[in-house]
Formats: structure tokens, C-alpha cells, sequence
């Protein structure tokens, strides 16, 4: 959906210079020169500006997100069919690119490409998951856009959220965050789902119907079928077609389609490293995009999640950066957002600021000390400074923490006495320096 130029206002008291020169430079690119252009912009330095002013850019991009998300089949979209890598390329750079834009401009309402949004949650490709949930994190946090949405779309993008952020079976069954960071941990249930859901009404019975796999079983009846798949690692189908061939079986209400394929997508790829990371990342920034927006119960924001949050912190130093900068933005989502009644005392406990030797005095403690002595390089858009940039907030947002304030209240003490305090004033005076020479 295009931009209403009629919503368009005028009132930005920002100047716009450096922003109306770059949007009408990308206004005028050729189509096959738009994508390489918006590549290029991995870090924004443009200012803050009114979303209006890219109306013609949007419109551009939301054409070729219209391209992508045309559904193939009954759930298959377009940049999941073979032979389309190009088409995914692009729409993980333009959702990148909308997401830098989001984050540094006003008057986000006029954004009118969300129906092609929520489409992009049901694709098989993670990447352009991650691009999306990226591009929502920054509509959670810095603007009421969900709040404005009308019933219909607030719920879909609830639903495909929890979907995304529910547990995976809990640590308890081998599914906890740290130790599905392990590439050699793999409980024996991870490549199986189970599933239930109540069929549309007229919906045919899948009972006794001819199954994709042998392996797979179901039972329905007037209120309730059920959907058993095994070992979806080992099968050589992506997740979106496995889904085609479930829907063609059973009679799964629209509303639950988009929590069973969260379900498949996870187990077809959770024997695979590098893709399994990359579902903890999307279950993190989903968790942080519902604890900012959304009111929502303990199935999914539990009170142990904060325990295993500070568990990632704690792997070995150097590694996992990616899913520990995605921790830290969920615990500051969490902690901004005052979540389950957490008090000073849990975060203190949690996260090991009562001791010097904590897990959080001592991350941050090396962490700084590698960007003082030059060890560790957080160049502008690297995962280090994504991770840099999200240990600070965090840390601010733990020092502004207030909910136990009070009179004789000493809930910073942890901070000075854990070296906390003492390791952010040497990188103000390491910044300060840089700043001088």
C-alpha cells in the first residue's frame, strides 16, 4: 500500500537538509541501481526527519514488497520459491534500509507497506525474519505505532509475536537459551512438533487421510484436531513447503496458521547451527518487541526468563555476540517496561551486580577495557558495536532503574561497589581523549 500524500504534514522543526538531498537522490536512481544505493547505508548519518519526505522512495520499495509477499500457493510466498534468492537480497536490504529510517524520522503512521510486513512473517528464510522483526523492534520502541493500529492488525501482529517468542519447551526439557547456544546440544525433540487447533467450521476431517510422511500422524474430530510431525530436520523441504502440505490436510483456522508454522520453521531448522541461532535471535527481539508493546502472560515473558537472559552473558567471552547483544536489548525491554513486578533485588541478583566478580561487572568490565587498549574494534554497523551500543543501554537503563526508590533507598550501591560505575567513567575518559586528539 502506497503513502496517503494526504496525511503528509509539514511541522518537522528539524532541518532536513542532509535527508531531502538523499531521498531525492534515491528517488531518481534506476530501478536496477535502488537496491546497491540502499546497500550502501548501513549506518544512519542523515539526521531526524518526517517519514513524508520519502514518500516516492517508499513507494518504490513497497512495490517490490508487494512482488515478494504474492502468495504461490495456500501459504508459499513468492521469494521462497526456488530460484529467488535475488528477490530475498532485496527485500532484506530494503526492510534494513526502512528500518534505519523508522528509527530517524517522525510521523511514522504514514508508513503504509505493514500489510506487506506482516505477510514477511511467514517466510522461510530467516534473514528477511530477522529484517522484519528488526523493523518492528524500531515501531515498538520508539513511536505508538502499534498502539494506533485498528483491532484486526494489532491482533496479527500479536499473534505472529507470541508465535515466535513462546518457549521452546523450557530449560527444564533441554531448551534453554544458553544451552541452545551450544551448536552440539540437540534435546530429541527439537525437529518434532505436536499441535492442536480447533477446524474452521466446515472444514473437512483430516482423520484418515493419506499424510506427507509416514512418519506424521493425525486425529480430528468436531472440536479438535491434532497435528504430529517427526524428525522435520531430516526431511529435505523447507518449512514453507511443509506448510502447503499441511494445509492441504488440515483445517487450521487462519488465526492459528501463522503459530503452526512458526512451530515447523523451527524444527526443520534447529539441527542447523547457524540457522538455530538465528531463531534464538528472533525469539529475543520478538520477546522485546511484545515486552515494549503488548500486555502478555507468563507463558512467554516467565519469571526465569531473566535467569537464563544473564546465562547467555555469561558463555565464553567473544562468542555468540549477535544472540548476547539481542539479550541485552530483551533485558532492557524488560526492565523499561517493568515486567512481572521485578525489583531491584531480582536484577541484582540475577545479573550478579552484588559481586565484583558478577556476570554483568565482569562483561562490561572486559568488554571496555578491550575497546580502551584497542583488543576489540566496534566499528559502525559490526556486531560489536551493535553489542557495545546494547550493553550501554542496558547498564543506563539499570542505573535509572526507580520502582524501589525511596527514602534511604540505596539501589545504585551495586553499581559503585561492583566496579560498574568506576568502568564507565574510564570509557567516558578513553572517549574524551579520542575526542581531543
Amino acid at each position: 500500500m502506497k503513502i496517503d500524500r494526504k496525511k503528509i504534514l509539514n511541522r518537522c522543526g528539524y532541518d532536513q537538509n542532509e535527508c531531502m538531498l538523499l531521498a531525492k537522490h534515491l528517488s531518481a536512481c534506476p530501478d536496477d541501481m535502488l537496491i546497491s544505493e540502499l546497500k550502501q547505508i548501513n549506518v544512519w548519518n542523515y539526521g531526524k526527519c518526517e517519514l513524508g519526505l520519502w514518500a516516492d522512495v517508499l513507494d518504490r520499495l513497497d512495490a517490490i514488497l508487494e512482488n515478494a509477499v504474492t502468495k504461490t500457493g495456500k501459504w508459499m510466498l513468492r521469494l521462497d520459491t526456488p530460484g529467488n534468492s535475488s528477490l530475498v537480497d532485496k527485500v532484506v536490504t530494503i526492510l534494513e534500509f526502512t528500518g534505519h529510517l523508522i528509527e530517524h524520522s517522525i510521523y511514522r503512521f504514514l508508513y503504509g507497506s505493514w500489510p506487506h510486513i506482516l505477510a514477511l512473517f511467514g517466510s522461510s528464510n530467516l534473514d528477511v525474519l530477522l529484517a522484519v522483526l528488526g523493523l518492528s523492534y524500531n515501531f515498538s520502541k520508539r513511536s505508538n505505532f502499534f498502539i494506533r493500529l485498528d483491532s484486526t492488525n494489532k491482533q496479527m501482529i500479536l499473534e505472529r509475536l507470541v508465535s515466535i517468542a513462546e518457549t521452546w519447551g523450557g530449560a527444564e526439557n533441554g531448551f534453554g537459551l544458553a544451552e541452545c547456544c551450544d551448536p552440539k546440544h540437540f534435546p530429541e525433540t527439537a525437529g518434532n512438533v505436536y499441535f492442536e487447533y480447533r477446524p474452521d467450521h466446515g472444514g473437512r476431517s483430516s482423520t484418515n487421510q493419506n499424510l506427507a510422511n509416514p512418519g506424521d500422524q493425525s486425529t480430528s474430530s468436531n472440536t479438535l484436531g491434532t497435528i504430529v510431525l517427526q524428525a522435520l530436520h531430516r526431511r529435505n523441504q523447507s518449512p514453507s513447503e511443509i506448510m502447503e502440505e499441511l494445509l492441504a490436510q488440515h483445517p487450521v483456522p487462519v488465526s492459528r496458521q501463522m503459530a503452526l508454522f512458526s512451530r515447523v520453521r523451527l524444527a526443520t531448522y534447529f539441527s542447523d547451527p547457524t540457522q538455530r541461532h538465528k531463531c534464538i535471535r528472533a525469539r529475543l527481539q520478538a520477546l522485546s518487541i511484545l515486552s515494549y508493546t503488548f500486555e502478555v502472560d507468563e507463558r512467554y515473558l516467565y519469571p526465569s526468563l531473566l535467569d537464563e537472559l544473564v546465562e547467555v552473558l555469561g558463555l565464553p567471552d567473544g562468542q555468540y555476540l549477535g544472540i548476547k547483544a539481542c539479550a541485552l536489548r530483551t533485558l532492557t525491554a524488560i526492565v523499561n517496561s517493568h515486567r512481572w513486578g521485578i525489583n531491584w533485588g531480582s536484577l541484582v541478583g540475577s545479573t550478579g551486580l552484588s559481586s565484583y566478580h558478577g556476570i554483568l561487572p565482569n562483561l562490561t568490565r572486559k568488554w571496555v577495557q578491550g575497546l580502551v587498549d584497542g583488543t576489540i574494534k566496534a566499528p559502525a554497523g559490526s556486531t560489536n558495536q551493535h553489542f557495545t551500543t546494547a550493553l550501554l543501554s542496558f547498564l543506563y537503563h539499570l542505573a535509572c532503574y526507580e520502582e524501589n526508590s525511596g527514602p534511604g533507598n540505596t539501589q545504585n550501591a551495586p553499581l559503585s561497589s561492583s566496579g560498574v560505575l568506576d568502568t564507565m567513567m574510564q570509557l567516558i575518559s578513553w572517549h574524551s581523549r579520542i575526542m581531543i586528539i
